[in-house]
């Protein structure tokens, strides 16, 4: 796909380089991601995050590659903000739906794909800490973790849900074979008053 460079563009960033020719070569899977400005926003969708205080600084680079704890604080602004639609006023007089919550930080399908792993996240109060955390602590990432790295994804917290998922069914086995192999305890039967001898 070719462009000319001097016609109108939705991408704006900065031209680097010491030269640039007419013609600039784009692949299509490498398209800019560009940030939703606010005011770009519906006057539905104002309505809706003055009504439920979503934070505007979660909107931005709706669809890129975002850290998880991005991904976390939208989750849970959008399960708060779900939460909250029946006990608000609304000037329009319509409650928004579901979706249209969802629509002001994320695609509908990313939300719920993301929420099948988020869900699990409360069973790990650990690790809430460290999605909520204010300052990066490479130590305390690292003994989360198992292993440190700059930005960790939805990918890593399904793996690393997947391995404490694991190690919690590994140590119910272990106790239930302690039981079993523990000497059964004596029962006290009582004779049966009025009953068959």
């Amino acid at each position: 796909m070719e462009i000319d460079i001097n016609s109108q563009s939705s991408y704006n960033g900065p031209v680097t380089g010491s030269s640039i020719s007419s013609i600039v070569s784009v692949s299509r899977t490498t398209t800019p991601v560009t940030a939703k400005p606010l005011d770009n926003s519906s006057a539905r969708q104002l309505e809706i995050i003055s009504v439920l205080d979503m934070d505007q600084s979660l909107i931005n680079n709706k669809g890129s590659r975002v850290s998880l704890e991005t991904i976390w604080k939208r989750y849970t602004a959008i399960t708060k903000a779900i939460s909250m639609v029946s006990s608000s006023d609304w000037e329009s007089g319509r409650k928004p739906t579901d979706s249209e919550i969802i629509a002001i930080y994320s695609s509908k399908s990313a939300f719920y794909d993301q929420s099948k792993v988020l869900q699990h996240v409360r069973l790990f109060p650990s690790m809430i800490d460290w999605l909520e955390r204010l300052e990066e602590d490479v130590d305390e990432t690292t003994s989360l973790w198992g292993y440190y790295k700059g930005v960790y994804g939805l990918k890593d917290l399904e793996k690393w849900l997947e391995q404490k998922q694991k190690g919690s069914k590994a140590d119910r086995k272990g106790k239930k074979k302690a039981d079993e192999s523990s000497p059964p305890s004596k029962r006290i039967h009582k004779k049966s008053v009025g009953g068959r001898k």
